[in-house]
């Protein structure tokens, strides 16, 4: 998949993550969602899942405060509940940049 086709997957992402109040994965941001994208050719935790964002994600965070891929969340506090890896639950931007308001995300 051309390089173009990897920016306009990552601008719809943000794009939808925003148009519906979500929080983008706050600890490895979409990158690595898009990367898996455009190597499967689908979403990697539902390969039936041939775009992103999906159909079914709007409804699966509405119901269960985040999307199956993990991708999308209801708000941060969504996630820091969950968040099995974080028992202090606090959130740090990790070296894969998962904070969704970079400069890079602001300019999508």
């Amino acid at each position: 998949m051309a390089p173009g086709n990897k920016t306009k997957i990552a601008k719809a992402i943000v794009a939808f993550a925003k148009a519906n109040s979500m929080v983008i994965h706050p600890a490895i941001g979409y990158s690595y969602f898009v990367e898996n994208l455009v190597l499967l050719g689908a979403c990697a935790c539902a390969t039936e899942r041939k775009s992103c964002p999906c159909p079914e994600s709007k409804r699966e965070v509405t119901e269960e405060g985040k999307c199956k891929c993990g991708l999308y969340w209801k708000d941060l506090d969504a996630f820091i509940a969950w968040d099995p890896t974080n028992p202090g639950k606090k959130i740090t931007q990790g070296a894969s940049g998962g904070n969704q308001d970079r400069e890079s995300d602001r300019n999508m």
